[in-house]
């Protein structure tokens, strides 16, 4: 019911991520308000929590009484995007940032919990679009270096130096949205997926949250 998330948004620009994490699922709800004052008070925080535990069950109710519960704070209050992501044979690494401002989410499989979560603090700092290259199409990918040889030819190099130009232009350009070929934010020599594979991590997918 889009009409009661909608209710009392006006002025609403401060806010926290409510989150839970059960043993199937694990939700994420943006919650906006006024100030930062009500923002981290640790009872605003707490029912950004509770709501975002009882999206599960029903949207429409679990609205209504987060409504119910904040009227007190007497600030407009929006709630914005939410999402919940059940896990069943894969495991689930929540990484929240301190502020509660940015949040993720890492499907993967195999290795401990702990480094699959520094990889998930990776996502949530670095913001990268795809896991691998592998998602993107052929296509994306010949654009990509076909730009990169013009640039080079068009400086005055030769055909195949221009070709190997084009492949590195393309490869550090990767590094910017593909998270598999990006240096850990911690360790520039290793790249996430140097570090994944060493800790015996598969990454599946991931989503971010901002407020």
């Amino acid at each position: 019911n889009n009409s009661k998330i909608q209710q009392r948004t006006a002025k609403a620009e401060s806010g926290v991520i409510g989150y839970y994490k059960g043993d199937t699922s694990v939700s994420l709800v943006v919650v906006k308000c006024e100030t930062d004052f009500v923002a981290i008070n640790p009872n605003f925080i707490k029912y950004a929590d509770e709501l975002a535990k009882d999206l599960n069950a029903n949207l429409a109710e679990a609205v209504d009484n987060f409504m119910e519960k904040i009227w007190t704070f007497k600030e407009s209050t929006e709630i914005g995007a939410h999402l919940t992501a059940p896990y069943n044979d894969e495991q689930v690494a929540l990484y929240m940032h301190h502020n509660r401002s940015r949040a993720t989410i890492l499907r993967y499989t195999g290795g401990e919990e702990a480094d699959a979560l520094k990889i998930a603090m990776h996502i949530c700092a670095i913001n990268p679009s795809v896991v691998s290259r592998k998602e993107l199409c052929e296509q994306q990918l010949s654009e990509m270096h076909q730009k990169a040889k013009e640039e080079a030819l068009a400086s005055g190099k030769p055909e195949n130096i221009a070709d190997k130009i084009a492949e590195g232009k393309v490869n550090n350009s990767l590094k910017e949205f593909v998270l598999l070929e990006q240096p850990m934010f911690d360790d520039a020599k290793t790249t996430v997926g140097g570090y994944a594979g060493k800790k015996g991590i598969n990454i599946l997918k991931f989503v971010n949250i901002t407020l």
